[in-house]
Parts: structure tokens; sequence; C-alpha cells
């Protein structure tokens, strides 16, 4: 009884491994692109934001023209940091390479954590079930340690496939132990 309670706590949900398979499909055949745009888009996100804040600064001061409100120089500053992302996308794509790297090590650090606390717990999951992970784990490593050297493209299409393996590798998880 207390293996099934460990491997419930354990269970990834159907939502994320569609979500993780969906990201995994994008990544994989569009990978020339994505990384790039992935870059612009979060620059627009702080241009927006920023412009959001921006302006709710100004109409405060407009509707209180008495109340002395400190410029909010966080906006600004993410302000100008959104126009250099959506500028100079490439290098951003660079350091975004090391944190997608941190990425699948979390990941595949994780799963062979759950499998190994089923083991624990009583569970009998196989070696041959630790390779996926695994293997995310080592694409994982081999990114942080090495995200200049390759192409970006080839680094986001390893990145896509094994996030669909990760996603079909929770998809099965979460059939098995239904």
């Amino acid at each position: 009884m207390e293996t099934i309670k460990i491997a419930e706590k354990y269970r990834p949900s159907l939502l994320h491994a569609i979500i993780t398979i969906a990201i995994g499909v994008i990544l994989t055949f569009w990978s020339n692109i994505v990384l790039q745009y992935l870059v612009i888009f979060i620059g627009a996100s702080f241009i927006v934001l920023s412009c959001v804040s921006l302006l709710s600064h100004y109409d405060f001061k407009r509707r209180n023209p008495g109340v002395n409100k400190m410029f909010p120089i966080e906006s600004f500053i993410s302000l100008l940091f959104g126009i250099l992302l959506m500028i100079f996308p490439v290098f951003f794509m660079k350091i975004l390479m090391i944190l997608l790297g941190v990425a699948l090590f979390i990941g595949g650090a994780s799963q062979i954590y759950a499998m190994i606390q089923i083991n624990r717990a009583g569970g009998a999951i196989k070696g041959v079930v630790y390779l996926i992970p695994s293997l995310i784990l080592l694409a994982g490593i081999v990114i942080i340690i090495n995200p200049f050297t390759f192409a970006e493209a080839i680094l986001i299409l390893i990145f896509g496939i094994t996030t669909l393996v990760y996603g079909v590798t929770n998809l099965i998880r979460y059939f098995l132990k239904k």
C-alpha cells in the first residue's frame, strides 16, 4: 500500500504530459527558428509589461498631482532589457541555451529521483527504465557544459526530441500507474 501512495505522489498529470509532448513536437520540427522567436517574444513581453507599468505611473501622477511618487526605475530598465532582447536575440539565445540545459538536467534528475523513491518504497522499476531519464540528464549536462560549440538549431532539436521523449515517458507513466 505504501508503494501505491509513493507512486501516486510522483505520477505526472495527463495535462503536463500532453503539453510537454506538444512543446517537444514544436521544438523538434521548427527548431531552427523557435529559439530566436522565443527570445523576441520574451523581449516583447518585457516591453509590454514595462509600458503598462510606466503608463500607470504617469496616470497616477496625473490623477494625484500633489502626491510625490517615485519613478519606477525597474520598469524603465525592463523596457531597455526588452528592447535589447528584441534587437540582439542571437546573443541572448546563447544564454537561453544554458537555461534550457539546466531545465533538461533538472527534468532528468527529478525523474530518476522519483524512480529511486518508488524503488525504495518497494516498487519494481527495472534498470532499463532509467535509460530515458539518464539520456535527458546527459543531454542537459552536454548543453550546460558546451552551449556555444554546437549550432543552436541542433541543440534545440536535441532539446525538442528529449522534451518529446520526456512527455511520452510521463504519458506512459500516467497510464501505467492509473
